[in-house]
């Protein structure tokens, strides 16, 4: 405890003096302290109350130097804190208007009319909301966009083969990671050379993102990269296991949920602020579309990408979610009981979940399919039960896949495959008329005979 404290003076007193180099204009020494102050935080169990503002003004810092790549990443890490936050809503709306990338400004101003529900009186929202429309009518192709996506002209396809044709630089989500989710991550390039999506992997408890990178090789999903992380908590005598929120009590054993308990929601909502920080600091550096990323994670790792899953609705919707062996935390559900839903839908999820499963229990799986359904209205909201299953990652945990191998018919190969059905649904596939060299095969259409 006394530790803890130690840390939380630090950060409230480097808070303090960075608020008052901001003050007298120094925007750049304001930075440093605020970012030292993070660094403090990040030597707590749970986050401090004022976190959001260190993130928020730190945003502030950054676009006063006009790094909107780095204002936006932390006005987005301050709405993973608090949602309702109208200076971060504003600050996101005025790095997306700098950055100027077209497809990105009706997001900004979405920003701007959720900043302005929560300030109507707000003259600096108003005036930047007056610019951006302006901008947006300006644009001359803001009418046909949604057609330009549908129809793309024979030219627009020849552009895009040419954009094709030359050499792809790899691209690198490592150097955009968080410091705390910088221990020991996995990056598999796609193996078709086709850079159009990204899977984030998340590790059970105790586990490392090693494994999760040799199953990124094995699926080999096509125009798919993957990132394995590593969880921000070390988890003793695991050799180097690593944990996504404080799951064990002082004794080791599990702490057991209920309406009082808060540890587990608090160590979420730090995890919850790194994930969302990493996933938006990949999308303003240009790297990858909210809706071309995917989670994927098992146990504690699918809890945390169900709950980060459901921080993007709208536009900013990511692409799906799955989740083995993982549910909502019980405490964050019952939190929300009273809450009024999303307006806008989340992305498609996928829960597959063991009949013998008694580490997550079936009772919280249908709680977690209930509060998505009715507070977050995903666009598909899947169960797979698989029989015979106990608490394992897909594929394993019953007979048929004890040795690691899931075999034609089984319930194993079964959950497999509903997986691989999800992963084809929902990833961004580039049509093939627009890949040079490429010819589509209908069924019907040719007779493919061995020669």
């Amino acid at each position: 405890m006394e530790h803890i404290m130690n840390h939380w003076k630090i950060a409230e007193d480097l808070r303090a003096r960075a608020n008052e180099l901001f003050r007298l204009g120094d925007a750049l020494g304001a930075m440093e302290l605020y970012s030292a102050a993070l660094a403090a935080c990040d030597e707590m169990g749970d986050p401090p109350e004022f976190m959001d503002a260190l993130y928020n003004n730190r945003s502030a810092c950054k676009l006063k130097l006009k790094d909107y790549i780095g204002a936006l990443a932390d006005a987005q890490a301050t709405l993973a804190i608090n949602p309702k936050s109208t200076k971060a809503l504003y600050r996101s709306a005025v790095a997306l208007f700098h950055l100027g990338t077209p497809s990105r400004l009706p997001e900004a101003l979405q920003l701007l009319q959720q900043a302005e529900m929560l300030d109507p009186k707000s003259s600096e929202v108003k005036d930047l909301k007056r610019q951006l429309q302006q901008r947006l009518a300006d644009s001359p192709c803001s009418a046909g966009a949604a057609a330009w996506k549908q129809h793309p002209t024979t030219q627009q396809q020849q552009q895009r083969r040419r954009q094709r044709q030359a050499p792809t630089q790899c691209k690198d989500p490592l150097p955009l990671l968080p410091r705390a989710l910088q221990h020991a991550p996995q990056y598999v390039p796609s193996a078709d050379g086709i850079q159009e999506n990204l899977l984030i992997m998340l590790h059970g408890l105790g586990d490392r993102p090693v494994n999760y990178a040799n199953l990124a090789r094995k699926l080999c999903l096509p125009h798919t990269c993957c990132l394995a992380l590593s969880g921000p908590l070390e988890v003793e005598g695991t050799g180097g296991g690593r944990a996504w929120f404080e799951a064990l009590d002082e004794e080791w054993e599990p702490i057991q949920p209920s309406r009082s308990e808060q540890r587990r929601t608090r160590s979420m909502t730090k995890t919850r602020a790194l994930m969302c920080s990493c996933i938006d600091n990949i999308v303003a550096a240009g790297l990858w579309q909210h809706n071309q990323i995917s989670l994927f994670g098992f146990s504690q790792g699918g809890c945390t990408a169900l709950e980060v899953h459901r921080q993007y609705s709208g536009p900013r919707a990511l692409g799906g979610c799955i989740s083995i062996a993982g549910a909502l935390l019980e405490e964050s559900i019952w939190a929300e009981e009273s809450s009024c839903p999303q307006q806008q839908s989340v992305g498609p999820v996928l829960i597959t979940h063991g009949e013998k499963d008694v580490v997550t229990s079936r009772e919280s799986v249908e709680m977690t399919l209930k509060h998505l359904r009715s507070h977050h209205r995903p666009k598909t909201c899947m169960l797979k039960v698989v029989p015979g299953k106990g608490h394992a990652m897909m594929g394993q945990g019953t007979a048929a896949g004890a040795a690691g191998v899931a075999t034609a018919g089984s319930p194993a190969e079964a959950e497999v495959r509903q997986c691989m059905e999800f992963f084809a649904a929902t990833l961004c596939r580039t049509p093939p008329q627009l890949l040079e060299g490429c010819i589509e095969v209908k069924p019907g259409v040719c007779d493919v005979q061995k020669v």
